[in-house]
């Protein structure tokens, strides 16, 4: 929730985790990469750098700031046979609701009561070590990709993005429609913007 980020250090930290940290990392890399013309980069973002959810902005803003660089260098590399993966999970079950990785609010802000924030974080708690998610399923299909086998055998070497979990392909597959119908209700004004010659 927004509102519970009580000061700015608490969003560079977000930030500086899930964003910056992977981006040193990922400037060392091309040009060893480049100069034997393979390789991959592996960055871990989430389903919440496609689609954030009420109380979670922070940690969204974290992930769609390390999707939008990795699809530029996807872009940048690709030509020298430099891979860009993409993993996105959905929810696991590993620590990650538990203890600090989250920052939750004190208290609630009463506005919010009966909305998506509080069935959100209510969510959030009852799924706390239930995930349905199995992270070493999780962590072998992460390898057989970056490997090239396994079930991933054959995959298409240009692929970006690679949900991982049913809960993770729903929200991606509802982000779909939702933008392809966002797109077809302004699509009617929004295009013939070019400047008349």
């Amino acid at each position: 929730m927004m509102e519970a980020v009580e000061n700015d250090r608490e969003a560079h930290s977000q930030l500086e985790t899930n964003f910056f940290g992977p981006l040193r990392l990922i400037r060392s890399a091309p040009p060893l990469l480049r100069s034997q013309k393979s390789g991959t980069i592996v960055n871990i973002t989430s389903v919440a750098g496609i689609d954030g959810l009420p109380t979670s902005g922070l940690y969204a803003a974290s992930k769609f700031a390390l999707e939008g660089p990795s699809e530029s260098l996807q872009r940048e590399v690709s030509p020298f046979g430099v891979r860009v993966l993409l993993f996105e999970p959905g929810a696991f079950r590993t620590r990650f609701l538990a203890g600090g990785s989250m920052v939750r609010p004190k208290e609630m802000e009463p506005a919010y009561k009966g909305t998506a924030v509080e069935a959100t974080l209510a969510k959030f708690k009852e799924m706390d070590g239930k995930q349905r998610g199995d992270a070493n399923k999780a962590v072998s299909i992460i390898f057989g990709v970056v490997m090239g086998d396994g079930v991933a055998k054959g995959l298409d070497k240009g692929l970006l993005r690679l949900p991982l979990g049913e809960d993770c392909v729903q929200r991606y597959e509802t982000k779909v429609k939702g933008m392809e119908k966002n797109l077809e209700a302004v699509k009617k004004f929004v295009l013939g913007l070019d400047v008349d010659e």
